[in-house]
């Protein structure tokens, strides 16, 4: 897995070879780079992480949650809960 991200003027990118979770390679990848904003994984557009779990929200994802007041996400599990 490979996310690649910005940092202010900056690239970065990491290889998670050994982490099959999504969310824990961002985690690791947040980790190392606290100011990047994550812009794909695996070549797949990252819109943003959701706010309730951390699970990335790509572009192709459907049935997200956003809130333009605060100008957060919410991934379709999180937004399914959120209406329970």
């Amino acid at each position: 897995m490979i996310i690649e991200g910005t940092v202010p003027l900056t690239t970065v990118s990491e290889s998670f070879v050994d982490t099959a979770d999504i969310v824990i390679a961002v985690q690791q990848f947040k980790k190392l780079h606290p100011t990047a904003r994550i812009d794909s994984i695996d070549g797949r557009l990252v819109r943003d992480l959701c706010e309730g779990c951390g699970t990335p929200v790509f572009e192709d994802t459907f049935g997200y949650a956003y809130n333009a007041e605060s100008d957060t996400y919410l991934c379709p599990n999180c937004t399914l809960e959120k209406q329970s």
